[in-house]
Protein backbone atom coordinates (compact mmCIF):
# COMPACT_ATOMS: atom_id res chain seq x y z
CA UNK A 1 0.00 0.00 0.00
CA UNK A 2 1.50 3.73 -1.03
CA UNK A 3 1.08 6.24 1.62
CA UNK A 4 0.72 9.97 0.15
CA UNK A 5 2.04 12.39 1.53
CA UNK A 6 1.38 16.47 2.08
CA UNK A 7 3.55 18.97 2.76
CA UNK A 8 3.01 20.08 6.12
CA UNK A 9 3.24 23.72 5.10
CA UNK A 10 -0.54 23.43 4.47
CA UNK A 11 -1.24 23.71 7.94
CA UNK A 12 -0.83 27.25 8.84
CA UNK A 13 -4.03 28.07 6.08
CA UNK A 14 -6.28 25.43 7.38
CA UNK A 15 -5.14 26.87 11.02
CA UNK A 16 -6.33 30.14 9.79
CA UNK A 17 -9.21 28.94 8.84
CA UNK A 18 -10.28 26.92 11.38
CA UNK A 19 -9.70 29.98 14.03
CA UNK A 20 -11.59 32.56 11.64
CA UNK A 21 -14.65 30.24 11.77
CA UNK A 22 -13.94 29.88 15.40
CA UNK A 23 -13.38 25.89 15.26
CA UNK A 24 -12.54 23.82 18.46
CA UNK A 25 -8.63 24.19 16.63
CA UNK A 26 -6.85 21.78 19.29
CA UNK A 27 -9.55 19.31 18.91
CA UNK A 28 -9.19 18.91 14.94
CA UNK A 29 -5.91 18.40 15.03
CA UNK A 30 -5.74 16.03 17.65
CA UNK A 31 -8.49 13.90 15.58
CA UNK A 32 -5.98 14.24 13.06
CA UNK A 33 -3.11 12.65 15.28
CA UNK A 34 -1.07 16.01 13.98
CA UNK A 35 1.40 17.10 16.51
CA UNK A 36 1.13 20.83 17.05
CA UNK A 37 5.56 21.11 16.39
CA UNK A 38 4.65 19.59 12.57
CA UNK A 39 2.78 23.26 11.38
CA UNK A 40 4.05 25.24 8.94
CA UNK A 41 7.31 23.30 8.97
CA UNK A 42 8.55 22.57 5.21
CA UNK A 43 10.96 19.68 6.27
CA UNK A 44 7.49 17.88 7.55
CA UNK A 45 4.60 15.87 6.26
CA UNK A 46 1.51 14.40 7.11
CA UNK A 47 -0.24 11.55 5.54
CA UNK A 48 -3.28 12.56 3.14
CA UNK A 49 -5.32 10.09 5.85
CA UNK A 50 -4.60 12.45 8.72
CA UNK A 51 -5.75 15.70 6.28
CA UNK A 52 -9.13 13.40 5.43
CA UNK A 53 -9.42 13.60 9.28
CA UNK A 54 -8.76 16.62 9.41
CA UNK A 55 -10.78 17.88 7.56
CA UNK A 56 -13.65 15.57 8.70
CA UNK A 57 -13.20 16.76 12.00
CA UNK A 58 -13.56 20.51 10.95
CA UNK A 59 -16.97 19.61 9.14
CA UNK A 60 -18.68 18.09 12.29
CA UNK A 61 -17.19 20.38 14.88
CA UNK A 62 -18.10 23.53 12.23
CA UNK A 63 -21.58 22.32 12.15
CA UNK A 64 -21.84 24.21 9.21
CA UNK A 65 -22.88 22.87 5.81
CA UNK A 66 -20.98 25.43 3.92
CA UNK A 67 -17.49 25.16 5.53
CA UNK A 68 -16.26 23.19 2.39
CA UNK A 69 -17.48 26.66 0.35
CA UNK A 70 -15.19 28.56 3.13
CA UNK A 71 -12.19 26.51 2.62
CA UNK A 72 -12.48 27.11 -1.06
CA UNK A 73 -13.32 30.57 -0.60
CA UNK A 74 -10.42 31.11 1.61
CA UNK A 75 -7.83 28.52 0.88
CA UNK A 76 -5.65 29.29 -2.09
CA UNK A 77 -4.63 26.32 -4.86
CA UNK A 78 -1.73 25.18 -2.82
CA UNK A 79 -4.20 24.15 -0.18
CA UNK A 80 -6.65 22.60 -2.53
Amino acid sequence: MTTTLIPAGLLPEMLAIANKNRLNVQAIFEAANIEPDTIGRPDRFIKLEQLDKLLEAAFVTANNPYLGLVVGRDGTSRFL
